[in-house]
């Protein structure tokens, strides 16, 4: 093989590699960004996240000393950031809605966490997954099921 020949391979290498290159690059940035406004909003409530996980433009993660939660989604023009007690969660359920396609067994289209809190709170929700925000799914189903677990097994050792 001559030189000419090696160069023009590495070069189309090079072009074949880079756009997978940069999105890993890009997806960490955007991992760590996430991560450092939960901290930060952790911080902000005198809390310390001492379990987490990140998946695409959401973070959630939990102070499991003081039985808090904390919960962040970037999209590109909003941020959602939002703390809750444990204490005053009842219970704690993943909600995945799926909706019918023809030829299909059916394709996700809502992925929440619902919390259920003590008969005087209101309950609530918080959105993972919505099809008309996000065209695919990045882990979210899996995400809802292992944190309500997570979450109500934590609430299991408050009683």
């Amino acid at each position: 093989m001559d030189l000419g020949s090696i160069l023009i391979g590495v070069a189309f290498m090079a072009i074949c590699i880079s756009p997978f290159l940069i999105t890993y690059i890009n997806n960490t940035k955007k991992s760590k960004n996430i991560l450092l406004s939960l901290k930060n909003l952790a911080n902000e409530n005198q809390c310390q996240i001492t379990k987490y996980e990140c998946s695409g433009n959401i973070s959630i993660g939990m102070d499991e000393i003081r039985n808090k939660l904390f919960f962040v989604k970037q999209s590109d023009n909003e941020a959602i950031f939002r703390e809750i007690d444990l204490k005053q969660v009842r219970v704690c359920l993943a909600n995945i809605v799926t909706r019918s396609v023809k030829g299909s067994s059916g394709v996700i289209s809502l992925v929440e966490l619902n919390f259920l809190n003590h008969s005087k709170q209101p309950d609530f929700t918080i959105e993972l997954y919505n099809e008309q925000q996000n065209t695919i799914t990045n882990g979210e189903p899996l995400l809802s099921k292992k944190w309500s677990e997570i979450i109500n097994n934590k609430i299991k050792q408050l009683i």
